[in-house]
């Protein structure tokens, strides 16, 4: 609840001062992954995904046909797609980056 009620405070600010805030995040729960913006997700050095955060899963899902589940925290997805042990790794798509 605390990094929710930080992340939350953090964009208010931002938006009334006009700032830009950038962050990384390990594993944010599904609330917390809905206040981002703008995603830049990256995986051994590579870019995988820069843009809104409501489209990622759309993106990976229209280009690369992997689909995350319905009711499935996109953040969690996301990390696991990423990460080099899953057969579905973004790894074999490297090329198209």
């Amino acid at each position: 609840m605390t990094s929710f009620i930080i992340v939350k405070e953090l964009k208010r600010l931002a938006k009334a001062e006009g700032k830009t805030v950038i962050m990384t995040i390990h594993q944010p729960n599904a609330d917390i992954f809905a206040l981002f913006d703008r995603l830049l997700l990256m995986a051994e050095g590579r870019l995988i995904y820069q843009g809104p955060s409501a489209d990622a899963t759309k993106y990976f899902a229209d280009n690369f046909d992997l689909q995350c589940p319905e009711f499935y925290n996109p953040a969690d997805y996301l990390i696991s797609v990423m990460h080099p042990e899953n057969p579905e790794n973004l790894a074999r798509y490297y090329l198209y980056f």
